[in-house]
């Protein structure tokens, strides 16, 4: 099966894993703020972090597969803002981020080992504030886009795409505006 065929249709599988993609936000924010909480005091709860950093890269892969595979779903057309041109500008940012998303995974996986090496030999374990906030903007890059794309000024050039074709000529005695 692949991934458009997951969440393609009205099956019960395909409902709980858009479900599960249109939560990004809301687990991406309290997965950053447990995460933060176990990068700064890691005897507290050490297993917080890792069970934060499960459940939000979970989420995050579906919706990735919602936002690539599924199309638009009624849900999603219901989230795309009044003033979807107007916040793409002032989220431009976040779209460049989502065009670049592969760069950012392995500047993350980076940033994991660095963090990890630093933790195990010196000690400091709040070198993981790095990733974990790489995560929150690669987690808003990933919602910004799927809302705006259409107005994503870092997709296709819409005006360059193909060869110009007029419009016809229309019949005789059609008002024309």
């Amino acid at each position: 099966m692949t991934a458009a065929e997951a969440f393609s249709g009205d099956s019960p599988r395909a409902r709980f894993l858009t479900w599960t993609a249109h939560l990004l936000v809301p687990v991406t924010a309290v997965t950053f703020v447990l995460s933060v909480i176990s990068d700064i005091a890691p005897d507290w709860m050490p297993w917080l972090g890792a069970l934060a950093s499960t459940a939000g890269n979970a989420v995050f892969g579906v919706a990735i597969l919602h936002y690539l595979f599924a199309g638009l779903c009624v849900r999603c057309m219901q989230e795309v803002p009044e003033d979807a041109a107007r916040q793409a500008v002032r989220r431009r940012w976040l779209l460049w981020v989502w065009h670049r998303l592969p760069a950012f995974a392995v500047a993350y996986m980076v940033l994991m080992v660095a963090a990890f090496v630093a933790k195990m030999t010196l000690g400091m374990f709040w070198l993981f504030l790095l990733p974990d906030t790489l995560v929150l903007a690669l987690a808003g890059a990933v919602w910004a886009h799927h809302r705006l794309r259409p107005w994503c000024p870092y997709c296709r050039d819409w005006d360059q795409d193909g060869a110009h074709e007029p419009s016809p000529v229309p019949p005789a005695g059609v008002k024309q505006s």
